[in-house]
């Protein structure tokens, strides 16, 4: 039966007819490709595995295409993410997974179950977040979370290490303390006196202004993400060390700085002289307020693990 060649936005797909019984996806250099593209025959609404006895399952996943990562990148969106099955995840189910030339998996903290009759690496790597990349988590002050991982695979092919860096995002740094309010101004002096032709007291000098008020305190520091969790299924998992895998918890974001003290306030106006008597001199300017204490850090995550499931 004849082969059908697709090429859009950057993959090559090839499908042998009917749609959904086997063929390729490719993904070439420089590629980035979101997950909620990904054709729909590779996304299953439910986890299979829970379902099929281990040989049912591996006949099931031989009738889907092969995905190839050959120097591309996929980002796993939250917003195609599943709520049913094993814990809520994007479920990518294929023949035949390969990634290979620096190909990477970026999870932006989304649980991810890969299901695999046969996998092959090379130069690859899965991580929670990337640079490059901004998730479609929800942006909030404390760093989200690295997510699980599950490798679920059967034929497992590895020509060099796979890393696997499930680290948690980074708390976001705290805001700045509110500056402090300005001080009073001081109080105008008395006015001069006269008598008659005479100066019985000059005007007197206004008040000092009062001091700023203290800025606020900096706001704490948002907690780091914690580190994410590598399931490996079947197969799979007597291949423990051919994965570096690090899942750290996320550094807590730096307190804020301290709100700025408020300005001292004006000085009162010297009172007002007369023809005979000199006016008083205005007050000295208050002093500036202090600056708040600083924020507090937020807490560095908990580290994630790596687990085997034999089944």
């Amino acid at each position: 039966m004849s082969l059908r060649c697709l090429i859009a936005l950057g993959a090559v797909l090839l499908l042998s007819a009917p749609a959904g019984a086997g063929g390729m996806i490719m993904y070439g250099p420089g590629t980035i490709v979101d997950s909620a593209s990904l054709p729909r025959e590779i996304k299953p609404p439910e986890y299979l595995a829970e379902k099929l006895d281990p040989f049912s399952f591996d006949a099931s996943l031989k009738r889907l295409p092969v995905l190839v990562l050959d120097g591309a990148t996929l980002s796993i969106s939250a917003t195609s993410a599943s709520g049913s099955g094993y814990f809520g995840a994007e479920n990518i189910s294929v023949s035949k997974m390969v990634l290979k030339n620096g190909a990477k998996i970026v999870t932006n903290g989304v649980n991810l179950i890969v299901n695999a009759s046969e996998f092959e690496w090379d130069n690859a790597s899965i991580v929670s977040f990337d640079d490059r990349i901004s998730g479609n988590g929800i942006d909030r002050l404390s760093g989200r979370s690295g997510g699980t991982v599950l490798l679920n695979a059967i034929d497992v092919n590895p020509r060099s290490l796979l890393t696997v860096d499930l680290s948690g995002q980074p708390g976001e740094p705290g805001q700045e303390g509110a500056p402090g309010s300005p001080g009073a101004q001081g109080l105008n002096g008395e006015p001069a006196l006269e008598e008659l032709l005479n100066c019985r007291r000059s005007g007197k000098p206004g008040s000092p202004g009062g001091q700023g008020g203290p800025g606020g305190p900096g706001g704490r520091g948002g907690d780091g993400g914690n580190g994410g969790y590598l399931v490996l299924r079947g197969p799979i998992s007597a291949f423990r060390a051919e994965i570096l895998f690090t899942s750290n918890g996320g550094q807590g974001g730096a307190g804020g700085h301290g709100g700025r003290g408020g300005p001292g306030g004006r000085g009162g106006r010297g009172g007002n002289g007369s023809h005979f008597c000199s006016g008083g001199k205005d007050g000295p300017s208050g002093s500036d307020g202090v600056d708040g204490p600083p924020g507090s850090n937020g807490a560095i995550g908990e580290p994630g693990s790596i687990r085997a499931e034999l089944e």
